[in-house]
């Protein structure tokens, strides 16, 4: 199972940057890293010292394998911003030249849209570092040891 991992920071960040851009009916994404759950769950064990391990127990009925931020038919109106996308709200135009007459290489998210599936996954060393960089997480380590 795979999922993004979105800090406060980053979710207040996403918050603010929409507000700012204003684009009625616009979908803002945040670009986030992502991890498994086993190597977030080593991650963890590794940063609080747990030496005991873990169980996994399977997926949970309605659990999603992973998750899916745009899907492959919003993907067509998105606009890359850089540390976020934007869904632009549907339209009812019919520009079928725009798709079937001018064309394009889609690259393999074009195609499957944004998912934790498809995106560069992190290490147990680089979720480790992400996990370091959380107040929440500095703070229960100082309690912790």
């Amino acid at each position: 199972m795979t999922r993004f991992l979105l800090p406060l920071r980053d979710s207040v960040r996403l918050v603010l940057h929409a507000l700012a851009e204003e684009e009625n009916g616009s979908i803002y994404i945040k670009k986030a890293p992502v991890a498994d759950l086993l190597t977030l769950a080593q991650a963890v064990c590794e940063l609080f010292e747990h030496d005991k391990g873990f169980e996994i127990v399977g997926i949970r009925a309605g659990e999603k394998v992973h998750e899916t931020l745009i899907s492959k038919e919003e993907w067509v109106r998105v606009r890359d911003e850089g540390d976020f996308y934007q869904i632009l709200p549907e339209t009812k135009s019919l520009e079928y030249k725009k798709y079937f007459e001018e064309g394009k290489k889609l690259r393999k998210i074009d195609r499957e849209g944004y998912t934790s599936e498809n995106t560069k996954r992190l290490t147990v060393n680089q979720t480790k570092k992400l996990l370091l960089s959380l107040p929440e997480i500095q703070k229960e380590l100082r309690t912790y040891r």
